[in-house]
């Protein structure tokens, strides 16, 4: 369950911005789409009673060459170059890794349970001798010299 639970946050941290933005435009479209109705009924209305709307004329302005030096493109390149070599590898190494990582988890997990079951089993061999102990003590209070001694007075 734990590393379902992680594995499903990490699917969600992956689409979620693929997802959120789908998201807000089937929230956001329907909203602008209410807006402009109200505007082209409000020109409608202006139009009928009218009244002519100011016209603006939006200035047209140059925009400037920006283009990054020759350098500047020279190192885009090569860091890109580099990252389309290291991409794949970088991809292996981390699906190596999670699969060494969850095999030392599977090994820890039996070290420990083989842990618990010697301590159990040591636990259990102690309890039945401090069992035993007590059974004999008994028995001898009783007067018993053996062991089917011991259980016929006992019954």
């Amino acid at each position: 369950m734990y590393d379902g639970r992680h594995a499903a946050a990490g699917i969600g941290r992956l689409l979620w911005p693929l997802i959120g933005p789908l998201l807000a435009a089937l929230v956001l479209l329907p909203v602008v789409a209410v807006l402009a109705g109200l505007v082209y009924a409000l020109l409608a209305l202006l139009g009928a009673l009218g009244v002519e709307p100011p016209r603006v004329d939006v200035p047209t302005i140059p925009l400037p060459d920006v283009s990054a030096p020759g350098w500047l493109r020279w190192l885009g390149d090569a860091v890109s170059d580099v990252l389309d070599v290291l991409g794949p590898i970088a991809r292996v190494l981390v699906v190596g890794g999670a699969v060494v990582y969850g095999i030392h988890r599977t090994w820890s997990a039996r070290r420990t349970r083989r842990e618990a079951e010697a301590l159990g089993r040591t636990e259990l061999v102690r309890r039945l001798g401090v069992a035993l102990a007590a059974t004999e003590e008994r028995a001898r209070a009783a007067g018993a010299t053996t062991v089917g001694d011991a259980g016929a007075r006992e019954a």
